[in-house]
């Protein structure tokens, strides 16, 4: 199963997002270890001046639960967008 979440923001509002976002990312690889990882982001800005970043999570069904969980958990807690989309897409 694969979840991604999505996210905008002004560069100035979070000057640290790419700490902060592979911060989360290790943290649900340590709670999760079969979850596979990966940090995007659009190659330009939005004609907000936004940009946008993607989190991809994939990891077999036993543990997606787990994972969601863990995910929504470490994020909060961390300095990142609080508008995070959240999508869930399976394998065809």
């Amino acid at each position: 199963m694969h979840l991604f979440v999505y996210y905008k923001f002004v560069p100035s509002d979070y000057p640290n997002i790419e700490s902060a976002a592979r911060q989360l990312l290790a943290q649900v690889q340590e709670a999760v270890p079969s979850v596979k990882t990966q940090l995007l982001r659009r190659p330009d800005v939005n004609d907000k001046g936004e940009h946008t970043w993607m989190e991809t999570y994939e990891c077999e069904a036993a543990c997606f639960e787990g994972l969601k969980a863990a995910v929504e958990q470490f994020a909060s807690q961390l300095p990142l967008p609080s508008a995070r989309r959240v999508e869930v897409f399976l394998a065809v």
